[in-house]
């Protein structure tokens, strides 16, 4: 007998539509933006409060504008898309405020380079190292699959308390659920039956326990199996080519990760269609003098267009 009780509500709860489980998560990792626990307080920001923080701090290290548009409005679409109404709100204040703190403080795509990519001798490589020490940032975009990335920020590159910020959002609740597998079966479907058992399979003890670190399973005895298992600990680069290993995480920090894991996720969506909208009206902003109300005006009549004809 399967109960929905031996599984992670929350993440589940992110594939429930109109109260019923049309879709089942086999496994998942978390997707967030981690930063010093002392400087930005508990999980969660509005977009107002990141404009806030990014009048005093440089809230990213060395990201190229299109990497915040993937991170700031592509992976989080559906603040500006709300898929049950098929109406966007791209010609709001937030988003022409959001484009244009893009297009200042991100780094144009032609010119930039990963830090790897930079001479050892030089700040953007040596700064790198200590971006969150010496304040060249407030956060960093981070997958949590297993615990070692809570090892690498608390225990090194941060130093001290993390926080799961995640991305702004008007509810803040910016943790997103990423799902390695999700399933579901078709009420047309002709073999309910046997899709039927090889979820079942899917989600049994066996095939849960045996998922490994590269993410969280679904159920809880397997995810807290997975949780007793991992490696507590990792190694971080320094700036002059050595290593060191950082100390385990706690109890305290798995504690954490649970708490974020039962709070209020989102799923993640992706959208390749207004993706490529915003894509193509956003590289003539950041290239021309186009202003950033008459790209969101031309940005919010094309996703309507494209919401109208796929209703």
């Amino acid at each position: 007998t399967i109960s929905k009780d031996d599984y992670l509500k929350n993440v589940m709860d992110c594939f429930v539509y109109d109260g019923k489980q049309y879709l089942m998560p086999v496994s998942f990792y978390i997707s967030t933006l981690i930063g010093k626990e002392s400087l930005l307080g508990v999980d969660g920001w509005t977009f107002d409060e990141l404009f806030r923080f990014a009048d005093e701090k440089n809230i990213f290290y060395n990201y190229s504008r299109s990497q915040l548009v993937n991170l700031l409005i592509e992976n989080n679409i559906t603040e500006f898309v709300d898929y049950e109404a098929m109406r966007a709100d791209f010609d709001s204040e937030i988003f022409v405020r959001l484009i244009e703190y893009i297009k200042k403080n991100g780094i144009a795509d032609d010119d930039y380079l990963h830090y790897s990519q930079y001479p050892m001798q030089n700040e953007v490589y040596k700064n790198y190292f200590v971006r969150f020490t010496d304040d060249f940032c407030c956060v960093d975009e981070r997958n949590v699959f297993n615990l070692r990335p809570i090892a690498e920020y608390k225990y090194g590159y941060i130093g001290e308390e993390i926080v799961y910020k995640g991305y702004p959002s008007n509810e803040r609740n910016g943790n997103l659920v990423y799902t390695k597998c999700v399933m579901g079966i078709s009420d047309k479907s002709e073999v309910k039956d046997g899709a039927w058992e090889f979820l079942k399979l899917l989600i049994s003890d066996e095939y849960q326990n045996a998922l490994g670190s590269m993410c969280f399973p679904i159920k809880i005895s397997s995810f807290e199996k997975n949780l007793s298992g991992s490696e507590k600990s990792s190694v971080i680069h320094r700036a002059d080519g050595t290593f060191f290993k950082t100390e385990d995480v706690s109890e305290t920090d798995i504690e954490k990760l649970r708490a974020v894991i039962n709070s209020d996720l989102r799923p993640f969506t992706k959208d390749s269609s207004i993706n490529a909208i915003i894509d193509e009206e956003l590289e003539i902003y950041f290239n021309t003098f186009a202003s950033a109300e008459e790209t969101a005006k031309i940005i919010q009549s094309k996703v309507n267009l494209y919401l109208s004809e796929i209703k």
